[in-house]
């Protein structure tokens, strides 16, 4: 090997493993998308719970033509470190509204008792 290959095999190493690890990373963000309407609210529960975190999309009742999605969460683990679990209502195949929590940041009001809960 020359002095030449083994500076090139030196320099490309790094690339390489960065490369390998943001192709793992990537892989272990994939999350499922479904559509509420589709599923019953104790299916949506049991998959958010079983998945921790779901894209669940649904037709906007107002304008049909706009579809309507959120990522919604089993607790407070699957949100940003700045974020808190707040409750929301999608629409079901058996229920106009099934409650299911998002991330959303805290509130002024609830700020400090929000943001330590985690510890």
């Amino acid at each position: 090997m020359t002095k030449g290959n083994l500076r090139q095999r030196l320099l490309l190493t790094p690339i390489i493993l960065a490369l390998g690890v943001s192709f793992a990373a990537s892989g272990a963000q994939a999350i499922s998308r479904y559509n509420s309407t589709s599923l019953t609210c104790a299916s949506i529960k049991s998959k958010i719970s079983s998945e921790g975190a779901v894209i669940l999309r649904w037709q906007s009742p107002r304008n049909p033509g706009n579809t309507l999605f959120g990522r919604y969460v089993a607790n407070d683990n699957y949100c940003d470190l700045n974020k808190v679990t707040e409750t929301a209502y999608v629409p079901a195949a058996d229920r106009r509204s099934c409650s299911v929590y998002l991330c959303k940041p805290p509130s002024l009001k609830n700020d400090l008792f929000e943001r330590f809960r985690r510890f």
